[in-house]
């Protein structure tokens, strides 16, 4: 099975079973756990409140199969914060990107999350102010 987990409760991938975020929380109690075969987050972890972020992951972790892909995207909050003092971005785009967010999260705060959960981080991307991750869940090793 196929997850997307979108910030729009309208947007739809086609063959992917796509959970909304609601209010800032998810419900995945429609998919089995170990039952995701691929689960992408573009920029859902944005709109999830930092007290609830550890609640998300776990509950995306609980879903994926062995060697499942997940892809996690939001905003950089280093590289934000960089824009803003260098006067590449103009208070005005900061406070859009800022107060149209639930949760604002760093890439190694999220890979550090991950790496809890025992997931193997393959790829971090930036591009703006945003990054992405690609993270799988590696085959037992009993």
């Amino acid at each position: 099975m196929k997850v997307y987990i979108t910030d729009k409760i309208d947007n739809f991938i086609e063959g992917y079973k796509s959970i909304p975020i609601l209010y800032g929380k998810i419900d995945l109690s429609e998919i089995p756990n170990n039952g995701a075969d691929q689960i992408i987050a573009i920029n859902a972890l944005d709109n999830i409140p930092y007290n609830l972020l550890g609640d998300f992951l776990e509950q995306v972790c609980q879903k994926m199969r062995f060697n499942c892909e997940l892809v996690l995207s939001g905003v950089e909050t280093n590289i934000l914060c960089k824009q803003i003092l260098d006067g590449q971005m103009n208070i005005k785009d900061f406070n859009n990107v800022i107060f149209s967010k639930r949760g604002l999260y760093g890439s190694k705060d999220i890979i550090e999350v991950l790496n809890h959960y025992n997931l193997e981080v393959n790829s971090l991307t930036f591009k703006g102010h945003s990054y992405e991750i690609i993270a799988t869940r590696p085959i037992s090793k009993n």
